[in-house]
């Protein structure tokens, strides 16, 4: 059985996307929870790393659908 190579093409794109954005999130997390009882600011830091997280997240998502897109256009022609 073959596989078209259009379709692990999509399947890699869609794992890399979802790796990029979790994996900022979720070391924001840690982080910004470490620096929380570190200096004790009751969750202050940790929702300040997680928006950061976030931004990063889509930075990521919008970086990576760019390419793709870009790569798609340029090899239709």
């Amino acid at each position: 059985m073959k596989i078209d190579p259009h379709v692990l093409k999509h399947l890699v794109l869609l794992n890399q996307i979802a790796l990029t954005i979790i994996i900022p999130i979720i070391f924001c997390i840690f982080i910004g929870k470490w620096l929380d009882d570190k200096l004790g600011t009751n969750g202050v830091i940790t929702f300040v790393f997680i928006i950061l997280g976030l931004l990063a997240a889509i930075r990521n998502f919008f970086v990576i659908t760019t390419r793709f897109l870009e790569e798609q256009k340029g090899s239709k022609k």
